[in-house]
Formats: C-alpha cells, sequence, structure tokens
C-alpha cells in the first residue's frame, strides 16, 4: 500500500511501461524446442492463456519456439499499457508485482481480473522448472525460493480480491 501511495502515484506511465515491456517477451510465447513431453506441457497449459489475452483483451501474442526474442505486434503492447494505465494505483502496484513474479503480463492480467488464482498461475509461470525437478530432482535452497513466491503469488490474489 505504501508504495502505490508515495511511488506508483507518482511514476504510472514508466510503471506501465515495464509492465508492457514483458508482453514484448511474455513466458508464454516461448514454448521449448523440445523434448516433446515439455513442450506438449508448455502448449495446453500456456495455449489457452495467450487465447484468453486474444478474446478478452485483444492482445495478441505469437509464439515462437526457442528462446531468441521475437518482436510482438506493438499493438499488443500498446494495448497492455493501456489496461496497465486504466487501473487505479493499487491494483497497478500489485499488477508491477504480479508480472515479473509470473514473467507474463498475461498471467498477471489474469490473476488481477480472477480469471485464474495466484498459486494456479504461479505453477503455470513454473512449467518448465517443474520439468526439471521432475527429471533431475529438487532442490532444498530453489525449493525454498518457489515456495516463497507461490506464497507472494497467493498474497497477490488476495489483494487483488480485496481491492474489488
Amino acid at each position: 500500500a505504501a508504495t502505490a501511495i508515495d511511488r506508483v502515484s507518482q511514476a504510472r506511465e514508466p510503471v506501465a511501461d515495464e509492465i508492457a515491456a514483458f508482453a514484448g517477451s511474455d513466458l508464454l510465447c516461448y514454448l521449448a524446442d523440445e523434448p516433446g513431453s515439455l513442450v506438449e506441457e508448455q502448449v495446453r497449459q500456456w495455449a489457452p492463456w495467450r487465447d484468453w489475452a486474444a478474446r478478452t483483451h485483444e492482445i495478441i501474442l505469437e509464439p515462437v519456439h526457442g528462446i531468441v526474442h521475437r518482436p510482438q505486434d506493438p499493438a499488443a503492447i500498446a494495448r497492455v499499457r493501456a489496461l496497465a494505465l486504466g487501473l487505479d494505483d493499487f491494483t497497478l502496484t500489485g499488477l508491477a508485482m504480479a508480472v515479473p513474479l509470473l514473467g507474463s503480463a498475461v498471467l498477471g492480467l489474469a490473476v488481477q481480473q480472477g480469471a485464474i488464482g495466484g498459486e494456479a498461475a504461479f505453477d503455470i509461470s513454473r512449467i518448465d522448472e517443474a520439468f526439471q525437478e521432475r527429471r533431475w530432482g529438487v532442490d532444498s535452497e530453489a525449493a525454498e525460493r518457489t515456495s516463497a513466491r507461490r506464497a507472494e503469488a497467493a498474497l497477490l490474489e488476495r489483494w487483488f480480491k480485496a481491492l474489488t
């Protein structure tokens, strides 16, 4: 709340620009090259949220295979920026925290709008990490960080619900 009052209220446009920048390299747009099981899981979990963004907000983001950056349509990025600027300071602050946590402007907006819960969005955002954990095992320090980040995602969901 203090951040919303003291900082975001004074820097709304730069905050919206940061959120929109995530749409330009949204996690949901970068599918693995292989293995096939990971790609299938990404498609199954991520495509519905890209579709949601397109259907609900006319934010059309194109997926690619691999990690090489592919510029997204400037109209989609501008739409994310406009949505962010349309929020009150408290909601914008929550979105500014959710988007980098999830690596996705789309998932951040979905949590903010109640289309998905915070923990579910967090789980979708870490499909790659969960795949690696299943393959190689769980590192205890990484598990602690994951637990703290999952709790933060749940808190953001409660934050957005409290603002409605």
